[in-house]
């Protein structure tokens, strides 16, 4: 049950950093006052005149998103879950894939962005599940009786 409850509250820790970040972005770089985000043309033309700084807050958001997820549920499952993980970055590349195709973003942003969802997922749950080890992990070699090779 820790597993399921460590996805999902990592997958909603990891989205509203995505929000505070991109919030903070707008806040650096703010749109035209006069922008309509429901017409793509101008939103697309908006984009594309962003400067290198806002694509770097864009991609912390996004990639740092999926971290801080995957951190949160292996905190959380206090075991590193390659499977909770994995969904974890799949969540984020799906989303980041869709953002991608909903309007312009550089090339380099693309594939430096799908190629980095899911390590820094697992990542972000192999540093949280060393943070605060289960004392329970199914792989945990310090529970294994010593078994002595005499005793046969």
């Amino acid at each position: 049950m820790r597993y399921v409850i460590g996805l999902l509250i990592g997958l909603l820790v990891g989205g509203c950093f995505v929000a505070i970040v991109q919030v903070i972005s707008g806040q650096i770089y703010p749109p035209p006052p006069d922008l309509d985000f429901s017409d793509s043309k101008q939103l697309n033309e908006w984009v594309a005149t962003l400067p290198l700084g806002a694509w770097v807050l864009v991609y912390i958001s996004e990639v740092g998103g999926a971290f801080v997820a995957g951190l949160v549920c292996g905190l959380i499952a206090r075991t590193r879950w390659f499977l909770g993980l994995f969904i974890i970055g799949c969540f984020f590349s799906l989303g980041g894939l869709m953002n991608m195709l909903d309007f312009w973003h550089p090339g380099t942003y693309v594939v430096l962005s799908l190629v980095a969802y899911i390590p820094m997922a697992l990542w972000g749950g192999q540093l949280g599940a060393q943070l605060f080890p289960s004392k329970t992990a199914p792989n945990a070699a310090a529970d294994q009786p010593d078994v002595d090779a005499t005793t046969t």
